[in-house]
């Protein structure tokens, strides 16, 4: 027998093998042995490496797999990356085993171990083909280096995820007795776990209570994480379809409201009502039926009871309507309001909600007025008047907040930052007077503190009217960035909630404007005619200057004609027409009149106040004067006369 081993036929070396040994090798090396414990596997079904984490010299039972491919060599990706063909029954296997998994792929040239975890290659597959199980191979892409730092990472990942699982097993443990077989079990990404019955017993038990707490959005978070059933309680869909109203959202709250008018039956009279008001006052909102067939409707609701009460204060809210036709007043209003406050059977919430409704009647009244008052130079007063309405604001704000009614309250901050708004806007214009600079930071910190609180319970109506009375501060201020960011921030809610009632009030705001923008409009305008009235009389001024220089002397052969209140001017008879077009009399009477007058050597007298001159004489005399455009016509009427060279003469 020959013993030479160079020439025996023995197996051949393989490099693939050679490979994978030094790729495992250089793989358990990057692993520290005081927080993992490294597993290779022996027989490798699709996982080369089982790692057990440790914690403070404990063995957690914590773990991750791990499967490793290698190369010789391959082209690197344009982006840096390295692609690698996977079987789909790997991808699968990796799953199944239910702890964290990853790949490794080993390259030889660059002796470096690139990584990718198994969650980011099923998201990748998920999002590129639906159907990639179907497929026998998938080629993934491996870009992470494996080193110091991105095992610090998976420490810490894969830590967490094992808490979380822990948890998860404990709590579905512990509840195992009380959640039945055909109940469908919850989970969020912090692993709190629920059975999807409790969560329907708790909206069903409390949701009355939580929706009187102004706590809507705690019943659409709570209601958002069950599966959408059409078979729920009428007492289910009667809370999340009043939450959803509440939070703007009424195609959906009519949704469910719908369903539970259907059972109505199974609900007690008190809710019964509770349901149509609120079901048919929506169908009304979004004009399903007519306010006829509304009031016919809450008309057969109980006397006095809390719904006819709401009900009935939103009807006398309608009357305040009758202000703006009647002098700033409205006596059916006024007395419909004292019945409601002063009614026995109200609860202190609906009487504190009328009160907050009076006084903002109050304010509107005084704010109306307020114009005259500060142009009649009566500023104490105004002041007096502002004072006693802030009183009763603040004491009001604290009943309420002492009658623990945080929606009322906030009602009542927002109406009297309004009021502040409003006031302090009249004044700084209309008397250039500055009262209440050292107030307003307070009024803005109120304003966003009002936001805050209407959208933490998601009341979407009150949050644009708080962001209109926003808009109205930094309108006041005239500060131009806020006031478009709060613009912005309005066509947000237009393209989040798509609801016509809201997105009429949004555009209205836009368009129309408010009552602060309003003001400093005609404020302006008020200016800008000052200003061109004072340019008009010194250039009357210079021009009587410069015509009296002239010396303009009588001439008894032309016609002599008084222009009230100018003066007497004198013209050839030629210029007889130019003169009535320069005086725009159109009215054929007169001007046959007046050429008679000439000729008889009588001396007209024309009034040059009016728009329209269809008179001879002085008519009411200086009693024509009605503002500034009766100014303009004297101005224009003496600068053509001067153009024209028809002068004016001493008599």
């Amino acid at each position: 027998m020959k013993h030479d081993i160079n020439n025996r036929n023995l197996p051949n070396d393989s490099r693939n093998i050679q490979l994978e040994i030094k790729s495992k090798n250089y793989f358990q090396l990057l692993f520290d042995s005081q927080r993992f414990v490294v597993k290779e596997e022996t027989i490798d079904n699709g996982i080369d490496f089982r790692l057990e984490l440790k914690a403070n010299s404990k063995v957690t039972g914590f773990g991750l797999n791990f499967q490793l491919k290698s190369t010789e060599n391959t082209k690197q990706n344009p982006d840096g990356s390295y692609s690698k063909s996977i079987k789909t029954s790997n991808i699968e296997y990796l799953l199944n085993n239910g702890q964290p998994g990853f790949y490794g792929f080993y390259i030889n040239q660059e002796n470096v171990i690139y990584f990718v975890s198994l969650k980011e290659v099923i998201h990748y597959l998920t999002n590129s083909n639906p159907k990639w199980q179907e497929q026998a191979n998938h080629t993934i892409k491996f870009k992470n280096k494996l080193d110091s730092n991105s095992i610090d990472e998976i420490y810490s990942n894969v830590f967490s995820d094992g808490i979380s699982l822990r948890k998860t097993n404990a709590l579905l443990a512990e509840n195992f007795g009380a959640i039945k077989k055909n109940d469908v079990i919850l989970t969020d990404f912090n692993y709190n776990v629920i059975a999807e019955s409790e969560i329907v017993s708790s909206i069903e038990e409390i949701g009355i209570l939580l929706i009187d707490q102004c706590k809507w959005d705690t019943i659409i978070s709570l209601h958002q994480k069950t599966r959408y059933l059409n078979d729920r309680s009428p007492m289910y869909n009667l809370v999340v379809g009043v939450s959803y109203y509440y939070s703007g959202e009424f195609l959906k709250s009519m949704d469910f409201l719908k369903q539970a008018h259907r059972k109505i039956n199974l609900l007690e009279p008190t809710l019964k009502e509770y349901l149509l008001f609120m079901y048919f006052n929506l169908q009304k909102t979004l004009n399903f039926i007519t306010s006829a067939q509304y009031e016919d409707i809450v008309n057969s609701f109980t006397k006095d009871g809390t719904i006819y009460l709401h009900q009935q204060l939103d009807e006398i809210k309608l009357l305040r309507r009758e202000m703006y036709t009647s002098g700033n007043i409205s006596i059916k209003f006024e007395k419909a309001i004292h019945k409601l406050i002063n009614n026995p059977k109200a609860t202190n919430y609906i009487q504190n909600l009328a009160k907050i409704e009076s006084l903002d009647y109050t304010s509107e009244q005084f704010i109306s007025n307020l114009i005259t008052i500060l142009v009649q130079n009566q500023v104490k007063y105004a002041e007096q008047q502002f004072g006693e309405i802030s009183k009763q604001y603040e004491e009001l704000c604290h009943q309420t907040k002492q009658s623990n009614s945080n929606f009322a309250y906030h009602i009542c901050k927002i109406k009297y930052c309004r009021f502040i708004i409003h006031f302090d806007c009249l004044v700084r214009r209309i008397t250039d007077l500055k009262l209440l600079d050292t107030f307003l930071p307070n009024v803005l910190n109120n304003v966003n503190d009002t936001l805050t609180y209407f959208k933490s319970i998601k009341h979407t109506e009150n949050e644009l009217f708080t962001l209109t009375v926003l808009l109205e501060y930094y309108q006041n201020i005239e500060n131009q960035v806020k006031i478009l960011e709060v613009l912005n921030l309005l066509d947000t809610y237009i393209e989040q909630y798509d609801n016509y009632d809201f997105n009429k009030k949004i555009n209205y705001t836009k368009e129309e404007g408010t009552f602060v923008e309003w003001i400093i409009k005609e404020k302006k305008k008020i200016d800008d005619r000052t200003n061109k009235i004072l340019v008009m009389q010194k250039e009357l001024k210079e021009l009587e200057q410069e015509e009296e220089k002239s010396q303009h002397s009588f001439n008894s052969a032309y016609f002599t004609i008084h222009l009230f209140p100018i003066g007497y001017f004198q013209f050839n008879p030629k210029k007889i027409d130019l003169l009535f077009k320069i005086l725009k009399i159109n009215d054929n009477n007169l001007v046959d009149r007046v050429k008679y007058m000439f000729k008889s050597s009588i001396i007209p007298v024309i009034n040059c106040y009016p728009d329209e001159i269809t008179e001879e004489g002085l008519a009411n005399g200086y009693e024509e004067y009605k503002g500034d455009k009766n100014f303009v016509n004297i101005y224009n009427i003496r600068k053509q006369l001067f153009e024209h060279k028809i002068y004016k003469v001493k008599i």
